[in-house]
């Protein structure tokens, strides 16, 4: 059996898994993904099983894992990854986190920043090189996450149904989702997965930023984002980093900042904007230096 140190990426869609050796070997897996606060066990459970026989049927035998996922920002949830796991590799150190923490790892290594996720939602903190220094809440879809793929699609859905884009943009976006006010009602007020709905129209904004009216929604939601939480976490590194003169660097994980990064860095200036679209290795190589 190969030994590796065991990384782990999770989010409500999928769990990526990175076996790594010292000798920069990457064997890379992906199962089901799920949230450690709300999926139920039996899911976690699964993806977990899933996971450990597909890494055994390649020869790796972590000698540590290290877990990143969605819903780990609570000790209970921590603890209930760190059972799971340990049951399906006994006698193996194990240690979850936040994807947040993940992110910021990936994102800076034991550099200071400020590590942001957007995706669907949108979490954040001041990382101070070691940990999350500062944390702003984004309170979900229906109180904050601005700046998200969900903040994003309901300024969109807004906009299309008072008709206060150009008739070329809503007659095209019309065209390919066909949606209607009824439709917008039921999907926000009486279903679950609202913020992933909203979501789901984020790619027809990147597909017509050349609009300017289209162009416009986005930096609203970028800046209301950088007001909400970049803007205090540069206040706060001030504070914790006495002689910092400048902005710290700003750095993104997500969907949101793949589709958006140069808008994001217009509104984010003179912060410095970079953007990673997939954390996996960067993490497996922070936990193997």
């Amino acid at each position: 059996m190969n030994e590796c140190i065991l990384v782990i990426d999770c989010g409500g869609t999928k769990c990526a898994w990175c076996a790594a050796t010292p000798a920069r070997v990457r064997h890379r897996i992906v199962t089901a993904g799920f949230n450690a606060s709300v999926t139920p066990a039996e899911q976690i459970e699964a993806s977990v099983i899933e996971g450990a026989a597909a890494l055994a049927a390649e020869g790796f035998s972590p000698a540590e894992i290290h877990f990143y996922g969605a819903g780990c920002g609570t000790d209970a949830a921590r603890a209930n990854i760190t059972g799971c796991l340990s049951a399906a590799f006994p006698g193996t150190t194990v240690r979850a986190n936040s994807d947040l923490l993940g992110a910021a790892r990936a994102l800076f290594g034991h550099t200071p920043g400020i590590a942001c996720i957007l995706g669907t939602g949108s979490n954040s903190a001041l990382y101070d090189g070691h940990d999350l220094a500062v944390r702003i809440p984004a309170l979900g879809w229906a109180l904050g996450d601005e700046g998200s793929g969900a903040y994003l699609g309901r300024l969109l859905v807004v906009s299309i149904l008072r008709r206060t884009l150009p008739d070329a943009v809503i007659d095209a976006f019309q065209a390919e989702y066909n949606v209607t006010e009824a439709d917008v009602i039921e999907a926000v007020y009486r279903r679950t997965g609202a913020n992933a709905w909203l979501a789901s129209f984020a790619p027809f904004l990147s597909a017509n930023l050349a609009v300017p009216e289209v162009k416009a929604l986005v930096v609203k939601a970028f800046e209301a984002f950088r007001d909400a939480s970049v803007a205090r976490y540069n206040a706060a590194a001030r504070e914790l980093f006495p002689g910092l003169d400048k902005p710290l660097e700003l750095a993104v994980v997500g969907s949101v900042g793949t589709y958006f990064g140069g808008v994001l860095a217009e509104v984010m200036a003179p912060t410095p904007v970079r953007t990673l679209a997939d954390p996996l290795e960067p993490l497996a190589d922070f936990h193997c230096r």
